[in-house]
Parts: structure tokens; sequence; C-alpha cells
């Protein structure tokens, strides 16, 4: 019975445990360079051609869409970013917010002024291109 109960517990690391890595036809890993002098935040769209800023506040996520100046992060997907394409009419859309107005104005406040530095959208292509790298500024 313990061997049973061992061998379930491994299966369950190793499916629940994921290594991202990009291949040709597979990207699960994008990179966002911040080249400038202020901590940004980024968040993507998902809903092309709608550009208005959704309720996730990715303040609330850590440090997980926090670039800090002149750095870059990775972001990372369980599936192919390549997929996202076909979902989103072809595009997908990326905000930049200056990490101090997100840490000091309320949600709210940012949605309904629209306080992004810059939005991008970008095809696979665009992506292809780049080198699933989305550089700010």
């Amino acid at each position: 019975m313990k061997n049973k109960i061992l061998i379930l517990i491994i299966a369950l690391i190793t499916i629940s445990t994921k290594c991202y890595k990009n291949r040709v036809d597979c990207h699960q890993i994008i990179y966002v360079n911040n080249n400038s002098n202020n901590t940004i935040y980024f968040y993507r769209g998902n809903y092309y051609p709608d550009t208005s800023i959704k309720n996730f506040n990715p303040v609330l996520s850590g440090n997980t869409y926090k670039v800090d100046e002149q750095s870059v992060t990775k972001n990372y997907s369980r599936g192919c970013y390549e997929d996202d394409f076909q979902y989103s009419h072809n595009k997908l859309i990326y905000f930049i917010f200056d990490a101090n107005t997100l840490e000091t104005t309320p949600w709210d406040t940012v949605r309904a002024k629209y306080l992004i530095l810059k939005r991008y959208e970008f095809t696979l292509e665009d992506f292809q291109n780049n080198n699933f790298t989305i550089t700010y500024p």
C-alpha cells in the first residue's frame, strides 16, 4: 500500500511540475524588456479588438508582471503563445503601466482614465520578428 501511495505522489508531482521552454513552433516564454528608467507593470488584454482595460490589476500578482528599470523579465504560459492568437482575432494586446501609478492610484481610476504608458498590438508575425520580446519604450 505504501508503494502505491508513493507512486501516486511521484506521479502527481511529475504532472504538476512543468518545464517551460521555447521551441520553434511553441513558445511558452515571452520576454518583457524595460529600457526605461522607471519600473513598469505589463498586462495582457485578451479581447482584441476591445482595447479597454479589464478588471485585472497586475499589482495584485506580486512581482509576476513587474519589470524593474533597465531590466528584462520572463512571462510564462502553460500553453503555446502561438495558440493564443487564434482566440483573439490574430492579435494580442499588451498594456504597459507606470509602477508608481498602479501602486498609488485606485484600479477603478486607472481604468476610467486609461492611465497606460503604452499599448502594443502584436500579430504572431510581430512576435516572431521580435523574438517573442516586448520592448518598452
